[in-house]
């Protein structure tokens, strides 16, 4: 029968040797009846809400993304340059493809994952309100600490109390976006959930 190794020291007695030590970490547990080790149900519920929580991300950031690129297209608001910004934090201002493809890893990868771990923690029920809520947190983040590292002051004061208001909505957006993704691809399983304070 196979060893399913569990966070334990065996000693394996082979021969001449008085026992060598085999140390392993995880959360394999043995199937009934299987000839292998599977990762726990829990396992497996977890890497399913990440992946969920990848595909809310991904819709999220095309929203938001093209009502940026909108936005400076139509030139009827102030331009938001959060490509430019988020370069120059990594030191590279010129670089507006870099800041971009940071901007699509944070939103896909980054604050998805956040989001899908906050929800059950946020006291709302409604996946509209975790949203809201999510989404000006996430906006609170970005003037208090995105803000000032790329050289706009807190709250972007050197850009203009507008730019913060622009940012506000988008961020608005991107929460209820993702949220209400997350809550679509996940099903009626979630709404069984109880609220976690």
């Amino acid at each position: 029968s196979p060893l399913c190794v569990t966070p334990r020291t065996i000693t394996l007695d082979r021969g001449r040797s008085r026992g060598r030590a085999l140390r392993a970490s995880g959360t394999i547990a043995r199937m009934p009846g299987s000839n292998s080790c599977e990762p726990t149900t829990t396992s497996r519920r977890i890497m399913e809400r990440i992946k969920t929580a990848f595909i809310a991300g991904l819709v999220a950031t095309f929203v938001v993304g093209s009502m940026l690129l909108m936005n400076n297209a139509i030139h009827r608001l102030p331009r938001l340059g959060i490509g430019r910004s988020l370069a120059s934090i990594i030191g590279t201002p010129d670089n507006l493809l870099v800041g971009w493809l940071l901007f699509v890893v944070l939103g896909i990868f980054v604050f998805s994952v956040a989001f899908a771990w906050s929800a059950p923690r946020i006291p709302a029920r409604m996946y509209v309100v975790k949203g809201l809520l999510f989404g000006a947190a996430c906006w609170l983040m970005m003037m208090i600490v995105f803000m000032p590292l790329a050289g706009h002051g807190f709250f972007a004061l050197n850009q203009g109390f507008v730019v913060a208001e622009l940012c506000l909505v988008v961020n608005l957006v991107y929460g209820l976006v993702v949220s209400l993704t997350y809550r679509w691809l996940v099903g009626p399983e979630l709404a069984s959930n109880a609220v976690k304070a």
